[in-house]
């Protein structure tokens, strides 16, 4: 008998989806929605949750409230929020509660009638047209969201629904609003505050989608985005050309001083104007491009692979842009195998390659040539070796390769050059995002400038940069590793919010090409692993593995060969250089070849690095959470978990009640992989 399909979503999706919350992805260490609709796409589907889970495996799960989820929830912001409004108000009856990174979040039942959202002193009453980040999701400051009192939901408190509705008793907080004609200045003057007191683009940009609310009508998302993308690049300018006027008024023969984060800010500044990048690509650009000044004192230099789907995505302009700022830059598009090798090694450029894919695919001598290169110079001392002379005085020569390079082509690029590559994949600018018109004569003094302060910051910080041991995120490969902690040391030697947000930015992008860019065979053993776990079955006949492996829509085992699926002998074929063969196996029908799954712990645990990184949190959470298993109808949920006790928890015991009537606990074994499999 087939077993039934399943879909795997993270430990405290299911918990939350147990509850019967509609949930959505917000943004790792943030609250701002990844979904372009936020809390509106807020959703029960189990498909819909795992989608969102593949496509942003280190999210954070926000709760829509009021009618969406039939709760409300009390938003206390600091740790004696809820003692405080407790001596004023009388005291909360016992009710399923989340310690939050600096306060509590207390969950009641929508009362009758519905809630509307209000505001009081040190706290806020959240329902319709609100949401707030849900147990199990990571707090800006690094803490977890953790249920510190898992109880039932209770229902909203009687006398306290009397003050309520009895505004007068009620510190609300006046909410004007904003007319047609006003929108776009007030909003702008709002984000420019929380531009000028440090916070980032998605931090600006969620506060304007609260603050939309007053607009009448509200601006559309594409214009909230452009307003917190100019209120912040215009602060950045504002601090470039203070520091510059600073600079300039400082007695001479002082040494100029140049402020990092705000340089850093510049150049992220600079390079958007003319080409659209997402805030992470944006980060990652403007650190490597002071990285080009250093790459003297740097054991590795990561790559740039600029790539995208079609033509005309911004990669040629990317690399334009970047020959105005970056050190020593070597714009090419085809050279020869010989010059290739004499210039990088007589003089270190940045190596700006265009249209890599025609250069791959070229003549067989310079396509060697260029993959040797790329092979071995992103390490210091990296060498490639040729004949030189003429006639019987030929010898061998040794040409280093190593220098800082950004290559730039549609689709993929080989997989040992994306291997030690920072991956900036560009879309074609949609038609609210309008990049200036990029002209060398109007931006050669700006550029001119940046580079002169790049110099000077580097030549103060070369000696710190040098014996710099930045802390690296395990998300991230070995390889990774060393491709990125130049570019860290250079961000937290700038300080401000650049070491925090470039860590967040290169652990998006490497995990997301890591996640994309797996190959044939990490894929099948992921696969498989994925059908053992869901199916809790310790081994199968080969015939029934293909079977089910031609099932996984997303992986191509159903079309494998000449549009056939994937046979008991292709997978044999596939399996032989993990060491993994079938074998006689014991079944219900006899003796029949097949695998078991001890065949494969040793590869899985070896190769599948990238989808373990993947849920590091899941396994975090694991600690007081333990495996759901969430039936597709979450509202007749017929197993769940209880939470496992946690020796910091300062709480009772946990009740095997998660707040749902219809909902009945048991508690199955975890998965190996940390996720939760959920049957359809």
């Amino acid at each position: 008998m087939t077993a039934p399909e399943a879909t795997a979503i993270p430990l405290y999706c299911a918990k939350l989806l147990a509850m019967g919350f509609c949930i959505f992805p917000v943004r790792e260490r943030d609250k701002s929605p990844l979904t372009s609709h936020g809390l509106k796409d807020a959703s029960r589907d189990v498909d819909q949750i795992a989608a969102w889970s593949r496509q942003w495996p280190s999210c954070n799960w926000g709760i829509a409230l009021g009618k969406q989820s039939g709760c409300c929830v009390f938003d206390f912001d600091t740790k004696d929020g809820v003692t405080n409004f407790e001596q004023k108000h009388g005291k909360f009856p016992a009710t399923y509660t989340v310690k939050t990174g600096r306060g509590t979040h207390l969950y009641f039942q929508l009362p009758d009638g519905g809630m509307q959202t209000r505001r009081f002193q040190g706290s806020e009453l959240r329902s319709d047209g609100a949401y707030v980040v849900g147990q199990g999701s990571i707090h800006q400051s690094g803490a977890m969201y953790e249920c510190v009192a898992n109880v039932p939901i209770a229902e909203f408190p009687r006398a306290l629904l009397e003050h309520v509705k009895a505004t007068s008793t009620i510190e609300v907080r006046p909410s004007k609003c904003i007319p047609e004609g006003e929108r776009n200045e007030s909003l702008f003057h709002i984000a420019i505050g929380a531009a000028r007191n440090g916070a980032m683009e998605v931090g600006v940009l969620q506060l304007l989608r609260a603050e939309n609310s007053r607009c009448v009508p509200p601006l559309q998302e594409h214009e909230l985005e452009r307003i917190a993308k100019s209120a912040v690049e215009f602060i950045a300018r504002a601090k470039v050309e203070s520091a510059a006027s600073s600079s300039q008024s400082a007695p001479q023969g002082a040494p100029e001083t140049i402020d990092g984060h705000a340089l850093l800010d510049s150049i992220k500044v600079f390079i958007r104007r003319f080409v659209s990048l997402s805030e992470f690509q944006a980060r990652t650009v403007a650190v490597w491009v002071i990285h080009t000044y250093l790459t003297h004192i740097a054991d590795s230099t990561p790559y740039l692979t600029i790539t995208s789907a079609e033509k005309q995505s911004g990669k040629t302009r990317l690399l334009e842009v970047l020959e105005t700022v970056v050190a020593n830059p070597w714009s090419t598009g085809r050279v020869t195998a010989a010059v290739l090798w004499r210039k990088i090694d007589a003089e270190k450029p940045t190596l700006l390659l265009d249209e890599s894919d025609a250069a791959f695919g070229s003549e067989k001598e310079y396509a060697e040539a260029l993959r040797g290169v790329l092979n071995t110079g992103h390490r210091q001392g990296g060498k490639a070796s040729c004949c030189v002379g003429q006639g019987a005085n030929f010898t061998f020569r040794d040409f280093s390769t190593f220098c800082a390079k950004a290559i730039a082509g549609i689709g993929k690029l080989p997989g040992t050059v994306e291997d030690r590559a920072i991956p900036i994949r560009l879309k074609r600018a949609a038609g609210q995002e309008r990049p200036e018109r990029f002209r060398y004569r109007n931006v050669k003094t700006e550029a001119e400038r940046l580079k002169g302060q790049i110099a000077t910051w580097c030549k103060a910080n070369a000696s710190t940069l040098t014996d710099a041991h930045p802390a690296l995120s395990e998300e991230l490969t070995d390889r990774q590793q060393d491709a990125c902690e130049p570019l860290i040391a250079i961000a937290d030697a700038a300080g401000g919010d650049w070491p925090e947000a470039l860590r967040q930015a290169l652990v998006r992008l490497c995990c997301a090409a890591q996640l994309s860019d797996t190959s044939t065979g990490v894929q099948l053993l992921a696969d498989i692993r994925q059908l053992f776990d869901a199916r809790g079955f310790d081994r199968i006949v080969s015939a029934e593995l293909v079977s089910e492996l031609a099932k996984i829509e997303t992986s191509p085992w159903s079309e494998w060969s000449n549009r056939k699926p994937l046979s008991p002998t292709g997978l044999a074929s596939l399996l032989k250089p993990f060491e993994i063969g079938p074998h006689n196996i014991r079944t219900e029908n006899g003796v029949l070849r097949g695998y078991e799954r001890d065949d494969f712990e040793d590869s899985w645990t070896r190769y599948l690095r990238s989808f373990q990184a993947s849920s590091l949190r899941s396994q975090k959470e694991s600690a007081t959470a333990a495996t759901v298993f969430v039936p597709n109808q979450i509202g007749q949920v017929e197993n769940a978990t209880r939470e496992a006790s946690v020796a910091t928890q300062k709480t009772p015991e946990p009740t095997t009640d998660v707040g749902c009537s219809d909902v009945a606990l048991s508690e199955p074994e975890p998965t190996s992989n940390g996720v939760v499999e959920v049957e359809i």
